[in-house]
């Protein structure tokens, strides 16, 4: 099973203390830095602003099917599949596949090509069909979101949404009961602006990558 790798690098979300911290009387490092997470998590899986390409090339492999890992950087991990892409022929550009269907399976299996179709496996493991029968360049695109033990995040996001984030953690932490920081009155404002900074985010998602075929979510299934 071919690996791809994404090597990008990332913003420690301790960063994010600078903004949270001053605003939160008798909280702890650890407990700021698991609210912070949990607000970057939220974010990127409402929002969908990260999204991360995946290029690779198939292998010939005519007695085995091959399926390809696109695995994300350390912190990260995938929550929806949106494409796959592949050279139509060798040093073309390359053009969107078709998820298969049932009914053209056997069709794919019989023969051999550039690929034409994919089946994916989970969101981040794909097959190519039909085999292919020289070394063909494609490209998955997914759709990323920190991991519940995430240290860092990708430092495009860091620097574009940090604010949301921020407003979000606060947002959580203030509209606790009972503790030292609670603060219903300012965790209404949090929120608001929280809620805002997703709006306008989802405005950059439907700008940049409108017309994207969503093809796989985490919680299995076609869209």
């Amino acid at each position: 099973m071919p690996i791809i790798l994404n090597t990008a690098t990332g913003t420690a979300l301790t960063e994010l203390y600078k903004d949270v911290l001053p605003e939160c009387s008798g909280l702890t490092h650890d407990f700021a830095l698991h609210k912070i997470r949990d607000a970057a998590i939220d974010f990127c899986s409402r929002t969908w602003v990260w999204q991360s390409d995946y290029a690779g090339t198939t292998a010939i492999s005519p007695t085995v099917e091959t399926s390809y890992t696109a695995v994300p950087p350390e912190d990260s991990e995938a929550i929806a599949l949106l494409w796959v892409k592949a050279e139509p022929e060798i040093g073309a550009d390359q053009k969107e596949l078709k998820p298969l269907k049932i009914s053209e399976l056997a069709l794919a299996e019989a023969a051999s090509g550039p690929p034409q179709y994919f089946t994916p496996r989970t969101v981040n493991v794909v097959t190519l069909y039909p085999d292919p029968d020289d070394t063909y360049d494609f490209t998955m695109r997914l759709v990323l979101r920190p991991t519940r033990d995430a240290a860092v995040i990708d430092d495009d996001i860091f620097t574009r949404y940090r604010a949301a984030i921020a407003h979000g953690a606060m947002y959580m932490l203030m509209s606790m009961a009972r503790k030292p920081w609670s603060d219903p009155t300012a965790a209404v404002f949090h929120g608001t602006e929280y809620t805002r900074l997703m709006r306008e985010a989802r405005i950059d998602y439907d700008r940049t990558y409108s017309g994207q075929s969503l093809m796989v979510e985490l919680n299995g299934g076609f869209a």
